[in-house]
């Protein structure tokens, strides 16, 4: 009987560990990354002499892989080789990637590196097609041998059509509350300081709240042209965010979007932006919890300018 046992036990034990092992014979041992992979993690760590040598290796498996040979030149250009840099761009020009302003700004800057104005002007004119701001052609060093050059001034001057931001009349709309305020309630009790600027070239509003009880919150407020509606997301000291949108209607701009209280409830939002006759501005926050049956006045603040 014991022999038996002891037999059983052994057993047991056999066919316990015989499915590990067959596990353990099924797992493939790790795969080595491909030569691309590699060039790429080579690049992400800007490892650049070695990322340039690894994408030297890609693209001799694969010749006709633009994506690849533009890699290699943005390697080889931060490896300080300009001049095989150019010719990796070029390479990837041929494959497709010609129109790409990021790949012309780097063959820009390369040849620039190599004071071959020709190539600088052919290269460039692509990513002033592309939307490049003439501000940029003004800032950037590696430009300065050339700045008498006629087509460098021509090219400069197509650039400024590019400069023109947001400057449909509907991006305009909410300029009456551009400036620096004072803001009180509807007791005419100071509640804080309100800063709206212009911010992106134009296309938005940037606010800054300072409350006089210390707390704060900024606002990015900005227009789509699409769905001619303005959008407004609100993101406070404490963490609570609301995003809402509106249309500009008899020369005020209504806000409205949904959030959740603490306890699920589902809120409603509107927020409405007006100009006095006096050159004051309305704020009215409202809420409801019965889908816009029924409002409740969170802050009714009247906006006073604060003089320069």
């Amino acid at each position: 009987m014991r022999r038996s046992v002891i037999g059983f036990v052994a057993l047991a034990a056999v066919l316990a560990l015989a499915p590990a092992r067959a596990v353990r014979a099924q797992t493939p041992p790790p795969q080595a990354p491909s030569a691309s992979a590699k060039a790429d993690q080579l690049l992400a760590a800007m490892d650049w002499s070695r990322a340039a040598d690894a994408y030297e290796q890609v693209v001799q498996q694969e010749p006709t892989n633009g994506r690849a040979w533009f890699r290699l030149g943005v390697a080889r250009a931060h490896a300080g080789d300009d001049k095989r840099a150019v010719a990796a761009f070029e390479q990837a020009g041929k494959l497709g990637l010609d129109q790409s302003p990021k790949l012309a700004w780097e063959a820009a800057l390369a040849y620039a590196r190599l004071k071959k104005p020709e190539q600088v002007i052919d290269w460039l004119s692509r990513v002033v097609d592309g939307g490049l701001r003439p501000d940029v052609l003004t800032h950037t060093a590696a430009f300065d041998f050339m700045r008498d050059d006629p087509s460098f001034q021509a090219l400069a001057g197509r650039a400024t059509t590019n400069d023109r931001g947001c400057d449909a009349p509907s991006y305009g709309t909410l300029d009456f509350w551009i400036g620096e305020w004072a803001v009180y309630d509807a007791d005419r009790v100071r509640v804080g300081t309100d800063k709206i600027e212009k911010a992106a070239d134009g296309c938005s509003l940037s606010e800054t709240w300072t409350g006089t009880l210390g707390d704060t919150g900024h606002s990015l407020n900005f227009f789509d042209l699409r769905a001619n509606r303005w959008t407004q997301v609100w993101i406070g000291d404490t963490g609570g965010i609301v995003e809402q949108s509106g249309p500009q209607v008899e020369g005020k701009v209504q806000f409205t979007g949904q959030s959740r209280r603490t306890d699920g409830t589902l809120m409603t939002n509107r927020l409405t932006l007006a100009p006095l006759g006096d050159g004051r501005v309305r704020q009215l926050a409202q809420t409801s919890t019965d889908g816009g049956r029924t409002w409740v006045t969170q802050f009714d603040f009247t906006f006073v300018r604060l003089p320069k």
